[in-house]
């Protein structure tokens, strides 16, 4: 199918038509002139009294009668607040037809976009199908269930916060009596590395074994470890490996890695090809979803049910972008419950001791508040409203670190650093909670 239903000319210079223009100079201009026309028609039809400009209060009211009540106030804001766009608190014809403008342009452009997935997605099962299909003919399993010939990925991306001075760091990664070592970087505290290396994994048993060391003494200044187990799902894991001093047991700073372990190809291509068919499927939904709403762009007022489902929609998009990142860092099975309540948990306590060294009550109070919110003692707020006020705090913090310097005397160096300290642990406890808040106010918290 088309971009556009049954070859109707998009409206993207609609507003270069003068409503008394000639109708008989094409086809084309006839079909946008007759669209342009019906659009100011029911602006008119929806302005009350009359003035030419549409209020909130109007907008809710025809949208609430055309829907029987079922149209929500929070929805008609949603959808004012997209058309105000000088935020006068008023609609004119023009930012009328420019939303009507920008709703199909939104809707051509995801329907190229999920058409364009979709197909690459096609091409994706069918290479994944075979990849199975040879895998199962191919794959010999040893009696503990991990293949011949297992698997092992490791990229070290970087090292973070080394606290050893003067080195030439690099890592050196160690896995069922394998070694493998890093390119040797000039020091920095954050030494970049990017490097991809495989251990053939036989047991599974043993752990990772991550250290850091100098190029120039070959001595060891921190190691760490990291579980197989925590890989058995066989996905990529973006992972951080805190590095300890042998000798003192002080941290010495952490790698950034990036790990998989694929030890059972056939349940690994079965699980991928179902996740490409489960997306393929979705997004056929969601194309004729979009599809219908194009067509139903056309009819009387049908823009403005279009406009606030597609607002509607780019809020479960970035839903489903938390979801990823969460399942991309801790794994499919998320426990979206006891994670906020971690974070919230966590937030009470930095804000609290936060507050007895910088002046600041927001904090406290809106930890205090979330964790009220997750107990459903005080709803004052929607989850969504939660992560909005929370997303204010972070730049609000952020403005804080950013005069602080002149706050403090030089004298009160040591007690500032403290402050600077909590407050960037309560930007990076925020960030992660707004996000999963937002996640929450679309599809719902969990029970």
């Amino acid at each position: 199918m088309n971009g556009n239903p049954r070859g109707s000319p998009p409206l993207s210079k609609l507003l270069s038509h003068k409503s008394k223009q000639n109708i008989g100079e094409s086809a084309m201009n006839a079909v946008k002139q007759e669209r342009y026309e019906n659009i100011l028609k029911e602006f008119r039809e929806i302005d009350e009294n009359g003035d030419n400009q549409l209020t909130f209060q109007e907008v809710l009211n025809f949208m609430r009668k055309k829907s029987n009540g079922e149209f929500s106030e929070q929805m008609c804001k949603d959808l004012f607040s997209s058309m105000d766009r000088d935020n006068d608190q008023e609609v004119s014809t023009k930012e009328f037809i420019l939303t009507y403008i920008e709703a199909e342009e939104m809707l051509n452009q995801r329907i190229l976009e999920l058409k364009k997935f979709i197909g690459d997605n096609l091409f994706l099962q069918e290479d994944y199908k075979k990849k199975l299909l040879k895998a199962k003919k191919d794959q010999v399993l040893q009696s503990n269930d991990i293949m011949v010939d297992s698997v092992l990925t490791v990229t070290v991306i970087e090292g973070m916060n080394i606290r050893v001075p003067n080195i030439i760091p690099y890592i050196e990664l160690i896995c069922e009596k394998q070694i493998i070592e890093t390119n040797p970087q000039p020091w920095d505290p954050n030494p970049v590395f990017k490097e991809c290396f495989t251990f053939r994994i036989k047991n599974g048993t043993d752990e990772l074994q991550v250290i850091l060391k100098d190029s120039k003494t070959k001595k060891i200044f921190g190691k760490g470890y990291y579980t197989l187990e925590d890989l058995r799902d066989q996905m990529k894991k973006d992972v951080l490996v805190d590095l300890v001093d042998v000798r003192s047991s002080a941290p010495a700073g952490r790698a950034h890695l990036e790990l998989q372990w694929i030890y059972n190809k056939v349940k690994y291509f079965e699980v991928i090809t179902e996740q490409i068919t489960d997306e393929i499927c979705e997004a056929k939904g969601e194309l004729t979803k979009y599809e219908d709403s194009l067509v139903k762009l056309i009819q009387p007022f049908g823009f403005l049910e279009v406009k606030g489902s597609l607002i509607h929609d780019s809020d479960k998009f970035l839903s489903r972008k938390v979801e990823n990142m969460a399942y991309g860092i801790i794994g499919r099975n998320v426990q979206w419950k006891l994670l906020i309540s971690g974070f919230l948990a966590s937030f009470v306590l930095v804000s609290v001791v936060h507050m007895f060294v910088v002046p600041d009550f927001l904090n406290p109070c809106a930890a205090i508040y979330g964790i009220l919110q997750s107990t459903k003692r005080m709803p004052l707020f929607s989850y969504k409203g939660f992560a909005y006020f929370l997303s204010l705090l972070i730049i609000y913090d952020l403005l804080w670190l950013f005069i602080s310097g002149r706050a403090y005397p030089r004298s009160d160096l040591d007690f500032q650093y403290f402050g600077v300290v909590l407050t960037l642990i309560l930007v990076a406890i925020k960030v992660p909670l707004a996000a999963i808040s937002f996640k929450f106010g679309v599809d719902g918290a969990p029970v």
